[in-house]
């Protein structure tokens, strides 16, 4: 049981028991330790659940895939099994079946009442509203992303949309070059950025491969480079009796509705011009970008060698088959 779903919705000890549990009741085995009392004294070693095949494939797939909407529908069934797995521990080791229980129990109560102290708190997005609105200057311009966790609500006025997902949704029309310089002309505008952690950092750095220039830019920023230095971090962590429970990489559902954190960025006061130059110009060297066989090309296409600007471009397109706009540029150099 390795879901941070079930980990993180659980708490560790029941997710442990439930895993057990599920063991025990034999998914991966095609048998099972459970067996009917009834059956046992007719010498029958019959199975304590038999799993319809649409159960199983939820129950694996809610381990596999690791999405908390998927989490809810399994827990019912796999707390019969982990209730089945106490049962038989009781029955054949009365003292270790009951102290098994009773630690599992405490600790997820500990757990649920920590989780439940979130909401005695102010929410982190809340806290990040009036840390900015009382330090922010008078027509401060407040960079936030869209999204479903966004800071955009919170913030009244003077907010630019970062609209980092123009990167996901052209990425197969943009060179990296190109896509840097579409964040550029917005961040550069920004006297200040609120970020939420779970509503584009995460998913941007999971995907170095797909959005070499998102991950970049989200890496470089909350590092504090890129011109802006962080200023604040806001988060509200599960805690009780002094323990703090630190569930940052924790599934992205799970933090976004209730305790995501917040980040805020300021542009360095000194007020030189961001050196976004460099940061660009790594991208015709970066193996995961076609600029440099583009770069190839156009260089040939100058020179009016538009043989070679062909070959260029089907080379490109050869290496990088994802980038769609190498045909445009096929058509434009015949």
């Amino acid at each position: 049981m390795t879901s941070k779903s079930f980990l993180y919705g659980t708490g560790a000890a029941l997710c442990l028991l439930l895993g057990a549990g599920l063991r025990f009741a034999g998914l991966t085995r095609g048998t099972s330790d459970f067996v009917l009392p009834e059956a046992r004294q007719q010498g029958v070693e019959r199975a304590f659940y038999t799993f319809h095949p649409d159960e199983e494939t939820l129950i694996r797939a809610a381990l596999a895939l690791d999405y908390q909407s998927l989490f809810d529908p399994p827990l019912p069934l796999l707390s019969l099994f982990a209730a089945g797995l106490c049962q038989v521990l009781w029955r054949r080791h009365k003292l270790v079946g009951g102290a098994v229980t009773a630690a599992f129990l405490g600790y997820t109560a500990f757990y649920g009442l920590a989780f439940t102290r979130i909401y005695l708190e102010e929410d982190s997005r809340i806290q990040a509203g009036r840390f900015i609105a009382a330090r922010a200057e008078d027509g401060a311009r407040i960079g936030v992303e869209n999204g479903g966790f966004s800071m955009k609500p919170l913030i009244s006025d003077g907010t630019i949309p970062l609209n980092a997902q123009l990167l996901f949704w052209m990425r197969h029309y943009l060179s990296c070059t190109a896509a840097a310089e579409v964040l550029w002309n917005r961040v550069k505008r920004m006297d200040y950025i609120a970020a939420v952690d779970v509503n584009r950092y995460r998913q941007f750095v999971a995907v170095p491969e797909l959005l070499p220039v998102a991950h970049s830019f989200y890496r470089s920023l909350w590092g504090g480079e890129l011109g802006f230095e962080r200023m604040n971090r806001f988060k509200v962590y599960p805690h009780m009796f002094g323990v703090t429970l630190m569930d940052d990489d924790a599934e992205v559902s799970f933090l976004g509705f209730d305790h995501p954190a917040v980040l805020v960025f300021r542009q360095y006061a000194s007020g030189e011009e961001l050196d976004w130059t460099s940061w660009q110009q790594q991208f015709l060297q970066d193996e995961r970008c076609a600029d440099r066989l583009l770069a190839q090309a156009a260089d040939h296409f100058r020179a009016g060698a538009y043989h070679k600007t062909l070959a260029a471009l089907d080379l490109a397109l050869a290496s990088y088959p994802q980038m769609h706009y190498s045909h445009l540029l096929q058509a434009f150099a015949y």
